[in-house]
């Protein structure tokens, strides 16, 4: 399915751009004469499974397409060390990964190929036709080990409707194109032939660089990313950002974000996703407040069905992966999200995930809420909130704060000292780090740990 949409990208609109990577522009004809290439040079890896753990780009693209043209049940792996890359391909039999070079060289395992300079040879009608492919995704991981999620392309298409109004549109792609949040931006601007900004890196500095540069028009992040933009930019760079679009996903969009997001970009529409790697698509709000409508629950007129059971979101979906590998198929079931949710008058508010709930004493604390808390304090820039054992309550409620560049650590300290007495004994922080970073993933949400 991917390669046919980059023939037919090419054929229609094949002097286009459609990727852009600082000053390395591709277009759909380039893109899909790279992928027929590749697809030629491949052969041999036809119908069988094969991880894909390129850098972002226009060679991720065509070599994903090519894998699908190869009828490849292709398995898609971050940026790792070339040693996690191998006993990957060991856990899961595959016979190969397409990966960098520094990789590859670094590894000295056969079954690490690069895509080759150059191809000539047959041309992909020559090629032998091939079941449909399918594709491995794996779950963000940050409260956990990583599952391994089973789709095919039809299944991460099947949200997505041809807009017209997107042709040329500028997107951003910040997400790794290995999450599902990335596939679906990519597969979103590829279908509406707009043309994808990559930034060169994750570092937020060269994605405002980037969204400047290129007047990106439509960017789509998680809660996270949007503040730490908002955090690392500046009044100037802001006012050059030609925003239309803002999307949030992949973490609660508490209120004060979306405020925020209002006040610097008047002119956006903002919109809320609600996604996982699991169901695929479920929800989109564009009403910038908190939570979702309570009206889209326990409806059975539309692809995805929404309840809440002892104060858990669950979910079935025609959307949905297949199944998880080597276990059952879930088309059809009710899908447990993991989410604690309230309702509350017309809105279902996200409480916090069940997997990072803190037990303080018998307790139930949820770092989003203290979090929100925190970010509210003048100087905080982010927060991550997590438990640490203790003896005596089972555990205890720790904070690492990021201040603002330029902030009074000491003065800092004291607010959010002050801050922490207004909450319940039990939620207060016992211990509170001012960090100098706090990680982030692939999925650009914050790493929780297990």
């Amino acid at each position: 399915m991917l390669f046919e949409l980059l023939m037919n990208l090419a054929k229609h609109n094949g002097g286009c751009e459609a990727v852009a990577r600082g000053a390395a522009i591709a277009t759909f004809d380039t893109l899909a004469a790279r992928a027929s290439a590749l697809a030629a040079a491949w052969a041999a890896m036809a119908g069988r499974p094969v991880g894909l753990a390129l850098s972002d780009g226009s060679e991720w693209i065509a070599s994903a397409a090519a894998l699908d043209r190869l009828g490849c049940r292709a398995y898609l792996l971050s940026s790792q060390s070339a040693e996690d890359i191998v006993a990957l391909a060991d856990r899961f039999g595959l016979a190969c990964i397409v990966c960098e070079p520094e990789a590859a060289e670094s590894a000295g395992d056969p079954r690490l190929v690069t895509p080759p300079p150059s191809v000539p040879g047959a041309a992909p009608r020559d090629l032998p036709a091939n079941a449909p492919s399918e594709v491995v995704l794996f779950t963000s991981g940050t409260t956990g080990e990583p599952k391994a999620a089973l789709h095919t392309w039809a299944s991460l298409t099947s949200g997505i409707r041809p807009r017209p109004e997107l042709a040329g549109v500028r997107m951003l792609l910040a997400y790794e194109c290995t999450r599902y949040a990335g596939l679906q931006v990519l597969l979103t601007g590829l279908i509406g032939r707009a043309r994808l900004t990559v930034p060169t890196s994750r570092d937020m500095g060269d994605i405002i660089d980037a969204i400047v540069r290129d007047r990106v028009e439509f960017v789509s992040g998680t809660p996270t990313f949007w503040r730490m933009l908002l955090v690392r930019s500046s009044d100037g760079q802001r006012r050059r950002m030609p925003l239309r679009q803002i999307t949030l996903g992949g973490e609660a969009a508490r209120q004060p974000i979306l405020d925020a997001l209002r006040r610097e970009f008047p002119d956006a529409r903002i919109t809320q996703i609600y996604a996982s790697t699991e169901m695929g698509v479920c929800f989109s709000v564009h009403d910038a407040r908190e939570g979702l409508p309570a009206s889209l629950l326990n409806r059975d007129d539309l692809p995805v069905a929404m309840k809440v059971e002892n104060g858990r979101l669950m979910i079935r979906s025609s959307r949905s992966m297949r199944q998880y590998l080597d276990d059952q198929p879930v088309a059809g079931r009710w899908f447990d999200t993991g989410d604690s949710v309230e309702v509350r008058g017309d809105r279902v508010l996200f409480l916090g995930r069940e997997s990072t709930r803190i037990n303080v004493g018998g307790d139930k604390v949820y770092p989003e809420e203290i979090e929100a808390v925190l970010r509210g304090v003048e100087g905080v820039a982010e927060v991550r909130v997590s438990g640490v054992d203790s003896s005596i309550v089972g555990q205890l409620v720790q904070a690492d704060v990021l201040p603002m560049p330029g902030a009074d650590r000491a003065a800092l300290r004291e607010r959010i000292d002050f801050a922490c007495r207004q909450l319940a004994g039990h939620k207060r922080p016992r211990i509170i780090n001012l960090v100098d970073t706090l990680a982030t993933g692939g999925s650009m949400k914050l790493r929780r740990g297990g």
